[in-house]
């Protein structure tokens, strides 16, 4: 489940470019969610707004630094990152 406040989910290793492929987040509950998500402090999805039963999928191949943080708007919200590491 997304957290209620910004926290942190990934911090990437020593040694490694993390690059994000895909996001899901979705909403088990009957009233909407929003959901904020941040790579390196700089919002990628900033307050999408989840319908009630729905899912936001975003197909995305961004390089990043250090960090993902996730903030959602209900703890109704369920979210998946998929990505990879490459070796720097």
């Amino acid at each position: 489940m997304a957290p209620t406040s910004a926290t942190t989910m990934y911090s990437a290793p020593d040694g490694v470019t993390p690059i994000v492929t895909s996001i899901a987040v979705s909403n088990s509950a009957t009233t909407p969610g929003s959901i904020t998500i941040t790579l390196d402090d700089v919002a990628l999805i900033s307050g999408a707004v989840v319908p009630p039963q729905g899912v936001l999928t975003l197909d995305v191949k961004q390089v990043f630094s250090y960090d993902i943080s996730v903030l959602g708007g209900a703890t109704s919200l369920g979210v998946h990152i998929c990505g990879v590491e490459v070796s720097s």
